[in-house]
């Protein structure tokens, strides 16, 4: 997981007359005692989709906000509610955040798989915190455990773990910083060590192996006067592909992560 770049404008078609009437039916359906459902399909129409979620997945360079792989719009791709909009799984008589459920701030794009197999309702808090209930109640009071990309840098929580390009599996883990261990059940919480990510980041080692071979030479031949060919240059503009936001490549938390443990993090992107 990486920080992304303050969220876009929100799509107009979520101040739509249509999207307003949904909300008005939510809104008397709760007041009236009645909880909403999403297996309900009159509750909660899918008026975030296609706007919103193409927005967010062209903001977030086409990769999930958890797992960071690369996805096509079509390709298991889900638009993500980080507050649960109809249930919160640790308060089994909340309603769930029915009145975000239109709110472009409480939407991250996601991949299928981490957000209907792993994260689903989930919405822990911090001990300290104080849930809302209702509309009314303040979300300042909330403390999330779960780490949300545009608030917050995910880098302070999650680091990655592994030996050497023989080492089959890339594992994400909780920085020595994170005292309260958001980073640790962030990851449990979206799965982002399940199923075959830890061998996908694994697959990128090799590659990254070499291009940090590759800068430590040029800085050495650097240092001796011997770059005439402008391989440092070259290289550093490498690293920088491989680390930037902006690239379409997947896992561009761990790339970082790859180039700061081989001391080569003030060449990483800074975008």
């Amino acid at each position: 997981m990486i920080k992304f770049n303050p969220r876009p404008i929100a799509p107009t078609s979520l101040s739509a007359e249509k999207v307003e009437n949904t909300k008005n039916l939510i809104a008397q359906k709760v007041k009236s005692g009645q909880k909403p459902s999403t297996s309900n399909p009159n509750d909660f129409p899918s008026h975030w989709i296609p706007d919103a979620r193409r927005e967010l997945w062209k903001h977030q360079n086409y990769r999930c906000c958890y797992c960071e792989r690369s996805r096509g719009l079509k390709r298991e791709s889900d638009l993500e509610h980080f507050r649960p909009k109809a249930k919160v799984e640790e308060e089994p008589d909340h309603y769930g955040y029915w009145w975000l459920a239109y709110v472009w701030e409480n939407y991250l794009y996601s991949c299928k798989p981490c957000n209907e197999d792993y994260k689903k309702n989930k919405f822990p808090l911090l001990p300290s915190s104080q849930r809302a209930f209702e509309e009314k109640d303040s979300l300042d009071k909330e403390k999330p455990i779960l780490i949300n990309p545009f608030d917050e840098d995910p880098e302070v929580f999650i680091r990655f773990d592994w030996q050497d390009s023989n080492n089959l599996f890339v594992k994400a883990v909780q920085t020595e910083k994170d005292v309260e261990d958001r980073g640790k059940k962030t990851i449990e919480i979206t799965g982002i060590n399940e199923d075959r990510l830890p061998e996908e980041r694994a697959g990128d080692l090799l590659t990254l192996e070499g291009i940090a071979k590759t800068m430590h030479a040029a800085v050495y031949m650097k240092d001796l006067g011997m770059d005439s060919s402008g391989l440092l240059e070259k290289t550093e503009k490498e690293i920088k592909l491989q680390t930037s936001s902006k690239s379409e490549k997947s896992f561009i938390g761990f790339r970082r992560a790859y180039f700061r443990k081989v001391g080569l993090g003030p060449y990483i992107a800074n975008d």
